[in-house]
């Protein structure tokens, strides 16, 4: 789904805006993680997953774009720093998730990934147009 999702979001990110795509693709992921948590069964689980694509289309095509604003052009380090850090997260994320499976539940775990995306969707309003 979110494959099929990518090009709309490109189009969605270049017509609608940076801002805009970034607040919702965040919105959309905070709220499927908390339906993931929720899910009681197969159609609530496609459902959130089914928003969870969508939310990470955006958010996969988003940040780049901001990332290609700023920089004008000039890539070259600044892109292979912010990758990295993205990286990062991609490593992080899930040993931190993993960490309170074990310690708490998967509820849990998904509560406190939907709660950082949520911030980090408010955030997003603090992107300049």
């Amino acid at each position: 789904m979110q494959a099929v999702l990518l090009l709309p979001a490109g189009r969605a990110v270049d017509q609608v805006g940076r801002r805009p795509t970034l607040v919702a693709g965040g919105a959309l992921t905070a709220v499927s993680l908390v339906l993931l948590a929720l899910a009681t069964g197969p159609v609530t689980l496609l459902l959130a997953v089914t928003v969870f694509a969508a939310g990470a289309a955006l958010l996969g095509v988003a940040p780049a774009a901001v990332v290609g604003d700023v920089l004008e052009g000039r890539g070259g380090t600044a892109v292979a720093v912010w990758q990295m850090a993205s990286d990062l997260g991609s490593v992080i994320g899930p040993l931190a998730a993993g960490l309170l499976v074990d310690r708490a539940s998967f509820g849990v775990a998904l509560g406190v990934s939907a709660a950082v995306v949520g911030v980090c969707a408010v955030l997003g309003l603090r992107v300049p147009r």
